[in-house]
């Protein structure tokens, strides 16, 4: 079966939260829910590049079967 894209919600350090989408070659995208596209990286590190350890927080969609 073919893998899907898993889902997460980034919280940055001033409280703005970011949708976002891991797909199964690594790439991420976030999205602001008002400002629409904000980023496209080739893998959550190089998303998260820069930041320090705590300032960030990644909620992700739960697995289910199909990813």
């Amino acid at each position: 079966m073919a893998e899907f894209a898993r889902g997460f919600r980034l919280t940055l350090p001033d409280g703005t939260q970011l949708d976002g989408a891991q797909f199964p070659s690594g790439i991420v995208v976030t999205c602001h829910r008002e400002d629409g596209l904000r980023a496209a990286a080739i893998s959550i590190g190089n998303l998260l590049d820069g930041a320090e350890p705590g300032d960030v927080h990644i909620l992700w969609a739960p697995k289910t079967e199909e990813n």
